[in-house]
């Protein structure tokens, strides 16, 4: 049913979403730059959502990989952390 949820609610991330879904404090202050352009947006569905989420992550930390920045790459995936946290509208959260 929780999946299902997903197909009918709205997604939005917020900076208050994002502090609270992104606990690494270095991966939050270099995170916050790349979503400013998403926070805010209402997205409706979960795929375009998770897109943005992860189109973003993508290129940050492409670009560390060109620089070989190694130690900066953002290894962990807070796809579905923040698509969760960011829904609104019929979805069950349990």
């Amino acid at each position: 049913m929780f999946l299902l949820a997903f197909g009918w609610s709205k997604f939005t991330l917020s900076e208050a979403i994002l502090e609270k879904s992104i606990t690494n404090t270095d991966h939050l202050e270099r995170l916050k730059p790349v979503f400013h352009d998403i926070i805010g947006k209402t997205h409706f569905s979960a795929f375009s959502f998770a897109n943005s989420v992860e189109e973003k992550i993508g290129h940050l930390n492409n670009s560390y990989k060109e620089n070989q920045e190694w130690d900066k790459v953002i290894w962990d995936d807070y796809t579905f952390t923040l698509t969760k946290a960011s829904s609104h509208g019929i979805i069950l959260k349990q």
